[in-house]
Parts: structure tokens; sequence; C-alpha cells
């Protein structure tokens, strides 16, 4: 009987102890709230990032054939229009959109153009721009982006839930100031968004979890291929502990 107390006493001390050392692995979800945009919470990680959860719609703006005459792009044009003027597309003097000429990769269509562009090509050179068709990338309002402390061409990171689908993404656009959650047509894709057309397509309601780097590129001027988006975001997620310790968050 006292060997059986003995055992039963050691035991307790060994679970007792065990109990006390155990390391905690729960991620740090220390945040401040930044700002509210459209009912869509941001915050500021204690790790210098900022994440958001917000809807996604579908931004076609630098494929060259994101907005045509009579509607015949991507997109519908009055998406590439603000109280009557032309912000999606590149204008002359006029104020009118500049047409694609032979030798462009759509004659007839539009210059569509992003806030991210490369110098090496003209201002009415369609692959001055971000094609987002073939990148994934993410827009934000400028005020968001001056508060942030972010510049065109950070990384960030997006999560789908709903499809367990994430990728790395370069922002390189701005958008509406009381508008947010929004990204390319080849991010959409990367996350298995199932309607990925810019007229109708896109997710409503806080589904899509978005996590920028601010001071993560390089600035303006330069476009990233997809390559090296996902290089830097790697080394970006690994500052910060990996996605979970922000996802977690949300």
């Amino acid at each position: 009987m006292k060997h059986t107390i003995f055992i039963y006493i050691f035991l307790f001390l060994i679970s007792a102890s065990s109990s006390c050392h155990k390391p905690t692995l729960e991620p740090s979800c220390v945040s401040t709230l930044l700002t509210t945009i459209e009912n869509f919470n941001v915050f500021k990680h204690s790790s210098g990032a900022y994440y958001y959860r917000a809807k996604f719609a579908i931004d076609a703006d630098g494929s060259p054939r994101a907005y045509g005459p009579n509607d015949t792009g991507l997109d519908l044009n009055i998406h590439a229009l603000t109280n009557g003027q032309w912000v999606g597309v590149v204008t002359g003097s006029d104020g009118q959109p500049i047409i694609q000429k032979q030798g462009d990769p759509y004659p007839g269509f539009f210059v569509s153009q992003t806030s991210l562009y490369d110098v090496r090509y003209e201002i009415t050179d369609p692959r001055r721009y971000v094609d987002a068709e073939n990148i994934p990338y993410i827009v934000m309002p400028d005020t968001l982006r001056s508060t942030m402390g972010a510049e065109i061409g950070d990384m960030a990171y997006v999560f789908n839930p709903a499809t367990q689908k994430s990728s790395f993404a370069i922002f390189a656009d701005t958008g509406p100031e009381k508008l947010l959650g929004e990204g390319s047509i080849y991010l959409a894709k990367a996350l298995g968004i199932a309607n990925t057309s810019p007229r109708d397509g896109g997710l409503t309601g806080a589904v899509i979890q978005y996590i920028v780097f601010p001071k993560s590129g390089i600035g303006n001027g330069k476009h990233r291929t997809i390559v090296e988006i996902e290089q830097v975001g790697m080394i970006e997620l690994a500052k910060i502990g990996g996605a979970e310790n922000i996802l977690k968050c949300f």
C-alpha cells in the first residue's frame, strides 16, 4: 500500500512539473486599431505589419485589354471613371483615353494604368503598368497607404479562409478613399475565388484576410516578377514569425 501511494505521488509531481514547464506556442495578437474603412477594421500588429479582413473586388487595371470603346474590355468603362473623369486609363490632352496602336498588345483598346509603373516605358505604352491578368497585386486607398507608412511596391500576404488558398502580392494600385478590399484578376484566381470577372465577380463581406508589410518594396519605377514577389514575401513572413502569427488575430 505504501508503495502504491508513493507511485501516485511521484506521477503527480512529474505531471505538475511538465505542466509548469510546457512551452507556449500561441502567437501574439497585440494589435492597435488604426482605422475603419467601409466597416472593415485595419490593425497594426506588434510586429509592425498591418492587417485587415475585407471583401475582394476584382481589379482589371493594368491589363492591356481592361477597357475599350463601347465597353469591349474585360471591365466596364464606368469602373475607370470618377466623377465623369477617366482615372483608370491614360488620357491625352483632351482628357480622352489613349488608344493602343498597331504593335501594342491590344490595338484599339485603351491604355489602362496602375499606380506602380516601369520607368523603362513611355506613359502611353501598356507595358509601363502592372498587368492585372499576370501579376498578383492589391489595391488600397492612398490615405491608408500614407497612414501605414507603406509605399507603392510594398509586399502583402493574402489568405482566403474558405478555400485555404493564399498568395503573396504587391501593392500596385491605389483606389477610392472610402473603399477597401480589392485585388488583381491573377490574385483572385490564386485565392480560388470562383468568379474572377471584373464586371460582376469577387466576394462581398469581410471574407478575405490581408497582411501588408510597409517598407518591404523598392519603391516605384520598377516591376517585380512573381518569383521576386514570393521571395520577398517569404522574407517578410519570416520577420513576423510566420503567417499564423497574424492570421490567428483575425
